[in-house]
């Protein structure tokens, strides 16, 4: 009886306990399919004692979405696997209220069945309510601590609740511990800000983000102070604000000094452009305004890259991107050609300083801009003057070279034929008889035949370099056909092969004669000297490097020394093989043509392999 009495008394307490704890007991029997709740569980539910739940009612209470998906998945897991849940979630009961609860179960398996899940289901929803608010005042102060905040504030837009920290209600000169709503603290804002709150305001509320905002109050001693406002947002569940928090500092000494610079901004005798952060404009001078023809309500939160040519845009968002992340006091000096562009589009050549500013808002980046188009003018007169005068001394150079060359060339193939002609003069002097002196003279014609050649060609070689003849379009392609119809009986004759590749550049200006005679010297030049070892073959092709143009003849003949002759390649009369038809003429006029139009020409041999001739046009492709 003591006992029965003792168990009893033990149960009451126990079932108190779990009545003061919020403790409702449940189990699921899955063989008779029935669901079995407390009472406490269905105080919880606020639905009536007699009301008999099934799993569909039971998941049911729990809100819509995750929270429902969590108790189902883990009420399922338990059955499948036999592990324990413990969860915590939220339900909305009978009479639309919103509860946190803690639901634990496990399950009851017989001969490897799961036959019973059961639990405890708890009311935790104070204690997550307590838990809710401490977060909520922890992120305050951690948020507080990091901006060094000297008064925080929260807003419940709900009940229109007020709340200052002791530092703001001095700073907004309210009375200390007074209850405050939104109205309170309105009525210490300058009246010349109102409308600017206002806004700020609709715009928090709409877009849901509290970007950080500068206002003045007025104290009741009249005395003006800048405040700058930082904040963050709370919503409901269906994403309306229902809070705002934050903090609050006075900057009235940085704004002073804002001012205070704004007005040697003014005085500066360079234009200066303000930008923020992220590079959009927030201020200008009127030498700026002079500069690019903008006024500061038409740049205003404009990119900065507005004042800069199109075509350098990129580049400076590239390099302005790397600045930001790390501002420097920067020199772009008038020898990056940097340019700016007016409204109108106008290039203006700049020298730019660019530095960073701490302000109150955060870094400013301040940048100085000189026009410099009088001094570029300067530089642009004395760079052409200076091409100019080089330009006269190279052509002064190379007629000097050309003299040079013509003198020594006149000296030493003109010496032969004259000491020959004395030697012949001498002899016919000698001579015995008439048959003697015929003999004689016959020689005296070859040699003066030889001089008037030499004397031919020398006049042809400097009417070539002092005269570029008629420059007209002209095809690689058509040049290389006719040269090709010339020399037919020799190609055929020889058996000599050619390849021309004239895809890179077929068609350009130049001397239409010169370029026939250049072809016909070089492909006849790999004709006369092609090797008996194997079948003769040319390959003349046209290459561009960059913007350059070249022309290039290749032949796998005879080859030449280049060690012991390679000085002598385009002399006058110079030949290096045994060849009747050799004259030595072609390639020293080859090369006189290829000056002529301002190129150069050089040769690559070796011997018994063959030569390549690489002829620089002098011609890129904005001469097009």
């Amino acid at each position: 009886m003591v006992m029965d009495s003792y168990s009893e008394f033990t149960g009451n307490i126990i079932e108190e306990t779990n009545h003061i704890a919020r403790i409702g007991i449940w189990y699921y029997d899955l063989v008779e399919e029935k669901l079995h709740w407390n009472n406490i569980i269905k105080d919880i539910a606020e639905i009536p004692h007699d009301f008999e739940p099934t799993l569909q009612t039971a998941f049911g209470f729990y809100k819509e979405g995750i929270n429902r998906d969590t108790i189902y998945a883990s009420f399922i897991h338990t059955i499948k696997t036999g592990e324990p849940f413990d969860v915590d979630l939220e339900i909305e009961t009978a009479k639309g209220n919103q509860r946190f609860v803690r639901s634990i179960g496990q399950a009851e398996h017989i001969n490897g069945r799961c036959v019973k899940v059961y639990g405890i289901f708890q009311d935790i929803t104070e204690r997550t309510k307590n838990k809710i608010l401490l977060d909520k005042k922890n992120k305050q102060l951690t948020f507080a601590e990091e901006l060094s905040m000297i008064g925080y504030w929260n807003w419940d837009l709900v009940n229109d609740n007020l709340t200052m920290s002791d530092n703001l209600y001095l700073m907004y000169d309210l009375p200390l511990g007074k209850p405050l709503s939104v109205a309170d603290a309105y009525s210490r804002v300058h009246k010349k800000d109102l409308n600017g709150v206002n806004k700020h305001l609709t715009k928090v509320l709409r877009t849901k983000k509290f970007e950080k905002y500068i206002h003045r109050v007025v104290k009741q001693d009249g005395t003006i102070r800048y405040l700058e406002l930082i904040g963050k947002t709370v919503t409901d569940e269906n994403g309306k604000v229902i809070e705002l928090f934050g903090s609050c500092q006075d900057i009235t000494e940085q704004r002073m000094a804002e001012i205070k610079f704004r007005g040697l901004m003014e005085s500066a005798p360079d234009a200066m452009v303000i930008t923020d952060e992220r590079g959009r404009i927030q201020l200008i001078n009127n030498q700026a305004e002079l500069l690019f023809g903008y006024s500061l309500r038409e740049l205003f939160k404009k990119p900065v890259t507005l004042l800069t040519p199109t075509s350098l845009r990129d580049l400076e968002v590239f390099y302005g991107k790397d600045f930001y992340k790390n501002p420097k006091n920067i020199l772009f000096k008038s020898s990056h050609d940097l340019f700016i562009t007016n409204k109108e589009g106008k290039y203006i050549p700049a020298q730019i300083s660019v530095n960073p500013v701490a302000t109150a808002e955060g870094t400013l980046i301040s940048i100085a801009i000189r026009d410099i188009t009088e001094q570029k003018r300067a530089e642009y007169k004395i760079l052409e003057t200076n091409q100019n005068l080089r330009h006269t001394t190279t052509k002064l150079k190379t007629q000097n070279k050309q003299l040079e060359d013509f003198t020594h060339i006149t000296s030493h193939n003109l010496r032969s034929p004259v000491s020959n002609l004395n030697t012949l003069l001498g002899f016919y002097k000698e001579a015995e008889d008439n048959e003697e002196r015929a003999l004689i003279f016959e020689k005296f014609e070859t040699v003066v035949d030889h001089l008037t050649s030499t004397l031919n060609t020398l006049i042809d070689s400097l009417t070539v370099k002092n005269n570029r003849g008629e420059v007209l379009e002209t095809s690689m392609s058509q040049t290389f056909k006719k040269t090709k119809e010339m020399l037919g009986p020799d190609l055929q004759k020889t058996g000599t092969s050619i390849t021309v590749d004239f895809s890179q550049l077929d068609t350009l200006r130049y001397n239409p004669i010169y370029l026939e005679s250049i072809f016909l010297n070089l492909m006849s030049n790999g004709i006369k000297y092609r090797s008996p070892n194997r079948a003769a073959h040319i390959k003349i092709r046209t290459i561009l490097e960059g913007s350059k143009a070249f022309l290039e003849f290749a032949d796998n003949g005879l080859g030449i020394d280049l060690q012991r002759y390679g000085h002598k390649i385009f002399g006058l009369n110079k030949v290096f093989h045994r060849n009747p038809e050799a004259r030595g003429v072609g390639l020293f006029m080859t090369k006189a043509q290829v000056e002529a139009m301002g190129g150069s020409i050089r040769v690559d041999s070796k011997v018994d392999v063959g030569t390549t001739f690489t002829i620089d046009l002098n011609y890129t492709l904005d001469d097009k």
